[in-house]
Order: structure tokens, then C-alpha cells, then sequence
């Protein structure tokens, strides 16, 4: 009789913790469902490593002046087309950019050409 009452104590404790662990790993999913739908409503989704910057184009002849966000892994020819998007008239010409003096390579990342958060590129129709 002893042992029946000690199986059945373990079995409703068992059950008891179950219970428990079911209702934990489903408050863990709706977590996880919350957060996935806050992380949908950002643009852009950032990996490890990656940050995000503003830089602002602005052209010799001033007539642009367009702020763009975007990561410092993003090529220059990305961010450029974001530009022509905004300004379709300037993708008929053949541009140049600079930032800080320096020539952009158009096909390296932001990072590699030195372009960090808040630097103004210029752009110069050749």
C-alpha cells in the first residue's frame, strides 16, 4: 500500500511538473511570436556586425540633397540606385562620388570605402 501511494504521488507530481513545462515552453512560443512580429515591422534586419547608417548625397550643382539609410555591409552601387530611385534624371549621366575627399568605389561596401554614419557624399556629374 506504501508504494501505491508513493507511485501515485510521483505520477501526480510528474503530471504537476508536465503541466508546468507545457504551459513555460508555450509562454517561451508566444514570446517568440511577439518578438518576430515587433522585428517584421524594421526595414532592415541587421546581422552580427552590421550597423546602420545615414549618409547624405549632395550634388555639385545642388539640386540634391537626399538622406538614405542603410547597413555598412551594403555595396555603394545599392545606396546609388536608392539615390537614382529619388532622382531618375541623375541615372542618365555619368556620376562620381566622393566622401571626405576620397573617390567611392562603387562596387565595395561602405565600410570598405570609409563611409561612415552622417558623412555627406558628393555628387559630381562628369
Amino acid at each position: 500500500m506504501k508504494n501505491l501511494n508513493n507511485n501515485l504521488k510521483n505520477n501526480l507530481n510528474n503530471n504537476l511538473n508536465n503541466i508546468s513545462y507545457k504551459d513555460k515552453i508555450n509562454e517561451l512560443f508566444e514570446e517568440i511570436r511577439m518578438k518576430d512580429k515587433i522585428i517584421s515591422n524594421y526595414p532592415i534586419q541587421l546581422s552580427e556586425g552590421e550597423k546602420l547608417l545615414s549618409v547624405i548625397f549632395i550634388s555639385s550643382d545642388q539640386k540634391v540633397h537626399y538622406s538614405v539609410i542603410c547597413k555598412n555591409t551594403d555595396k555603394f552601387s545599392k545606396i546609388e540606385n536608392m539615390l537614382y530611385d529619388e532622382y531618375p534624371e541623375y541615372s542618365e549621366f555619368e556620376n562620381h562620388f566622393l566622401v571626405n575627399g576620397n573617390k567611392v568605389n562603387k562596387y565595395k561596401t561602405l565600410e570598405y570605402n570609409k563611409i561612415k554614419n552622417n558623412d555627406i557624399i558628393m555628387l559630381k556629374n562628369m
